[in-house]
């Protein structure tokens, strides 16, 4: 039951994590004017993210299927968790040695496989040439990503030196400005058939928006995950929309929100009622 315990615990603390680093970021912008939130350079406005994550170790085996549901959990959640494993040398890998916590036929990479569908990253380290290398892929992965992250350890690259070059450069890239319509917040390239589909959203939202006669936005954790409740405190002040906050979700958002929030029955009215034509369509959306 530990590693289980474990596992949740992660979870629980990247969540607490989470909510702490947002409402520090979000509470520095409480009094801003709608569309007007701004970055301590007062330059820009203010990015969300996802900030904080939680980790756990555990052995191979039987250590990290022990834990796997609540990993699982953490995946369908959309909370970002560091699954270190730790395993066997490389060189008893490689022989396909009968070990103990393994299945007993010198497979090494069976459980990491078992990972594959509840984790958006997996690093299986076999040398110290580029494991620096990924394991900031992996964490990188599970800080854009809000997932899961798994990586295998072996006991021979433990306390094998790596260059601490990497260490100069932030894993997630600083924050862009938004008027750089070419870049993300990631640092990562915006390609031309992701600027189609992002147009193809936008003009679809904006669609459905000026065509509504008594919009309501349902908003849920994933506002959390990604560091913008800033920017949905500002729609909502903005257009006096009326939402529901699905739980779990910040109190620091519902407190200021309040006003503008309506029952879940009126919710589910509303919806139950809504024409073909007022919800979104993705059939012809950009491939």
């Amino acid at each position: 039951m530990t590693r289980s315990n474990a596992a949740y615990a992660a979870d629980g603390y990247a969540r607490v994590k989470q909510a702490q680093l947002n409402q520090d970021h979000e509470g520095s912008q409480a009094d801003s004017k709608p569309g007007q939130a701004k970055s301590q350079g007062g330059k820009d406005k203010t990015q969300g993210g996802v900030r904080g994550l939680g980790a756990l170790l555990t052995t191979q085996g039987v250590g990290e299927l022990s834990a796997i549901n609540g990993i699982a959990g953490a995946y369908a959640e959309r909370v970002p968790v560091l699954h270190v494993v730790g395993v066997a040398s490389t060189k008893l890998q490689k022989s396909r040695a009968v070990l103990h916590h393994t299945l007993g036929d010198g497979l090494t990479r069976v459980f990491e496989e078992a990972h594959s569908g509840i984790t958006c990253a997996r690093a299986f380290l076999q040398g110290a040439e580029d494991a620096a290398a990924e394991i900031d892929r992996i964490l990188l992965a599970a800080l854009t990503k809000a997932r899961p992250a798994y990586l295998s350890l072996p006991t021979d690259l433990v306390f094998i030196p790596v260059d601490k070059k990497r260490l100069e450069t932030p894993v997630v890239p600083d924050s862009v400005g938004f008027e750089n319509h070419d870049v993300l917040p990631t640092g990562k390239k915006v390609q031309d058939e992701e600027k189609k589909r992002l147009a193809f959203v936008v003009k679809e939202i904006e669609r459905l928006w000026d065509g509504a006669k008594d919009p309501i936005v349902l908003i849920d954790a994933c506002s959390i995950r990604y560091g913008v409740s800033h920017l949905v405190r500002d729609l909502v002040h903005a257009t006096k929309v009326k939402v529901r906050i699905r739980a779990p979700f910040s109190l620091f958002l519902r407190a200021m929100l309040t006003f503008y929030s309506c029952s879940s029955t009126r919710v589910r009215a509303f919806i139950h009622c809504a024409e073909p034509s007022s919800r979104a369509s993705t059939s012809s959306m950009p491939a």
